[in-house]
């Protein structure tokens, strides 16, 4: 479960758009495509949602909904998320969905093979839509049926996690919500970590925030502190990862979010002997509820994590180029097997039943169209 806190702080072509309405099946069995003029722009082969075929829905949250769907020319199979444009201008979310869309986009760019990047954005009349990496192996969080994973698999994943990291913090970025369910597996097995909704941009090394938002099982302590808290709020949902990917249990439990958050304030882990000792260290360092002295505090960052022995048997060089043959390559999922709703309601990207979008709702979102070459 996300949660903002109430105090926080937040950062915080002559061509025609399309409205698109899909069928009440799911997988989206057709799609209508309706023409509704608007001001002209410039036609880009990957900026419009009349470039794909919608095929199923991956899921939703407060704002949207995210789509598989298929490029119509290359057969290229992407994620697409549309934003509800006054959901979005509404909450005060514009300057979170920028920040959002350049990391993606920088992601994309610079073909890092830990993050989910970006291909395309657009709008729609009343949606904003993220063109993104589908990873066809689902996340993380969706393997804890078959029970806890193998050391080999959790090094292995936990790495990939690393140097995704260290991609975001070098660039002053916080991600704050690192847990399984953010971080997929593409089609080869390497995992990406994903959704960069609530991360948030700092200035420098000892940058803070004061902002009050995460998900519950894994925030650290300093979160729910008035000094605020930097970049080693990520080493530490790491640390709740790695624990729960080898024994399929959380650090810090409660029956409700107030005895979760006490335990994680108050309380130490219990640390079972089939842990292990190399991952007991790591999880302990990262761990720690003092925050400058967690591992990953210092300026050194990712390379101090990378040191340690649970990661021994890692080449990082060889990952990074992703040279390693991964513990496990998952099957790739049916575009049925992502629809979670039994009697799915008719879904829709825009309707002639809305009333168009307020002029100061669409200026805010006047330069958010681009294209990604890769």
């Amino acid at each position: 479960m996300l949660f903002f806190f109430p105090d926080s702080q937040k950062p915080c072509e002559s061509k025609e758009n399309s409205v698109v309405r899909f069928s009440p099946q799911c997988p989206v069995d057709s799609v209508i495509v309706e023409s509704t003029p608007v001001p002209e722009r410039t036609s880009v082969s990957w900026t419009s949602v009349e470039d794909y075929d919608l095929q199923s829905l991956l899921g939703e949250g407060g704002f949207g909904k995210v789509y598989l769907a298929q490029h119509k020319c290359n057969g290229k199979k992407v994620a697409i998320k549309a934003l509800k444009k006054e959901g979005i201008k509404a909450t005060k979310q514009v300057s979170r969905l920028n920040l959002e869309r350049s990391i993606l986009e920088e992601a994309k760019r610079e073909k890092n093979p830990f993050l989910v990047g970006l291909f395309a954005s657009f709008r729609t009349e009343h949606h904003l839509c993220l063109v993104m990496d589908y990873c066809a192996g689902g996340d993380l969080d969706s393997y804890f049926k078959h029970g806890a994973f193998s050391r080999e698999r959790a090094v292995f994943y936990a790495g990939c996690v690393v140097l995704g990291l260290q991609f975001l913090h070098t660039r002053n970025i916080i991600h704050r919500d690192i847990k399984p369910e953010n971080v997929l597996l593409d089609s080869d097995g390497y995992a990406k970590i994903t959704d960069f909704g609530i991360a948030i941009k700092t200035m420098g090394f000892d940058g803070k925030t004061m902002s009050k938002c995460g998900s519950c099982y894994y925030l650290a302590p300093e979160i729910f502190g008035n000094h605020g808290y930097r970049k080693s709020v990520d080493w530490w949902a790491l640390g709740v990862m790695i624990y729960e990917m080898l024994l399929k249990q959380m650090p810090f439990n409660g029956r409700n979010k107030e005895k979760i958050f006490n335990s994680i304030i108050n309380k130490e882990p219990k640390y079972p002997k089939k842990l292990g000792e190399d991952a007991t260290i790591i999880i302990k360092q990262l761990l720690r509820k003092d925050p400058d002295m967690r591992i990953g505090s210092s300026e050194r960052d990712a390379e101090e994590v990378k040191e340690c022995s649970f990661f021994k048997e890692l080449d990082f060089e060889a990952l990074s180029k992703k040279q390693i043959n991964p513990p496990f390559i998952p099957k790739q999922k049916t575009p049925g097997c992502f629809c979670k709703f039994r009697h799915p309601k008719q879904v829709v990207l825009s309707s002639e039943q809305y009333k168009p979008p307020l002029i100061f709702v669409e200026k805010a979102f006047e330069d958010f169209d681009c294209f990604v070459e890769c």
